[in-house]
């Protein structure tokens, strides 16, 4: 059935919670609360179950505020704890009845045994019930304790405390030894994590052993985190690659364009005619000066080139006329 309903796959929101509290006070039916919300039955039947208020503080009625059995109406037992030799006081009426009594059986309410789960849309009065551990259902503190238990199973890490001791009384033993995360991984495969994961781990402070029993990584700095994710998704209206495809352009160019931004109360200044002559010049002339530059460097390369063949014709000539007698 739940192939077949639309926007079945939907989280729950504040507003669904709010009309399932209202179709619970008037004692509608979880079919159709889920007929109106197009969701799955067992959805609503779930959301209740997972998300009902405990209600401790209306326990029983005033003249029933101790005794939660369904025998106390017509009970006559008495002494039933035997610590007093002559007790004429019934255990009905007795404080501690429920817990000395082997006869006690607790009152239970089929309301909340099967659906609605909840007291809402009795029509009983609360403070005319005899129960002892009531149920209801609050919208607010169901989206609330949704969203708690949504974002705790986020964060922490994805192990009980059982298996993290375990893990911890392998590997911080061999890391104190002087073994690398690396080596004990690899000879144990039964840990089933990875080598970053162990680092995270020791990072955190979840093991015995601590970053400082490491011999290499106390000579490392910390990393720089530079958080540069864009977090106003606003930006990326209309500029997503779908939108792009939405145009359906036979061709196009791609540029890179640059937006400058007044401040307010401010006219943006265009140069004049004279700033932009001024600009012509300073290029015109630092272009001259590397021209420059570069010539005077080349005249003095040349220069060099020719004392030093001026010296080697030099020095020919010499060894030339000593040779001859």
């Amino acid at each position: 059935m739940s192939k077949y309903i639309p926007g079945n796959q939907k989280h729950l929101t504040l507003e669904n919670r709010i009309y399932i509290e209202n179709e619970l006070n008037k004692g509608t039916s979880f079919k159709d609360i889920a007929r109106f919300l197009c969701k799955d039955p067992t959805t609503i039947s779930k959301e209740v179950r997972a998300h009902r208020l405990s209600d401790w503080y209306h326990k029983g009625t005033f003249y029933n505020a101790k005794n939660f059995c369904i025998h106390r109406y017509h009970c006559k037992k008495t002494n039933a704890c035997g610590k007093i030799v002559l007790c004429g006081i019934k255990c009905a009426s007795c404080p501690t009845c429920n817990q000395t009594c082997r006869d006690f059986e607790k009152e239970r309410c089929v309301r909340l045994d099967r659906a609605p789960y909840v007291c809402n849309g009795c029509t009983k009065k609360i403070n005319h019930c005899t129960i002892a551990h009531k149920y209801s259902y609050n919208a607010r503190f169901a989206d609330r304790k949704y969203r708690e238990k949504l974002r705790d199973s986020r964060t922490g890490i994805n192990m009980t405390k059982r298996e993290l001791r375990k893990k911890d009384q392998i590997i911080s033993p061999l890391i104190e030894q002087g073994q690398s995360p690396y080596h004990i991984l690899a000879n144990h495969p039964e840990l089933d994590m990875s080598v970053r994961t162990l680092y995270s781990y020791l990072d955190q402070g979840l093991f015995t052993a601590r970053n400082i029993d490491l011999k290499r990584k106390v000579h490392f700095k910390p990393r720089k985190c530079h958080k540069t994710q864009i977090t106003d998704r606003a930006v990326f209206s209309n500029r997503l690659y779908h939108d792009f495809c939405s145009l359906a352009l036979t061709g196009y160019v791609q540029m890179d364009t640059v937006q400058i931004l007044a401040l307010p109360g401010v006219q943006p200044q265009h140069p004049s005619n004279r700033q932009r002559r001024e600009a012509r010049d300073r290029s015109q002339n630092t272009q001259a000066s590397i021209y420059r530059h570069a010539l005077s460097d080349q005249t003095v390369a040349m220069d060099t080139i020719a004392n030093r063949h001026f010296t080697e014709l030099c020095n020919t000539k010499c060894n030339t006329t000593k040779k001859e007698p």
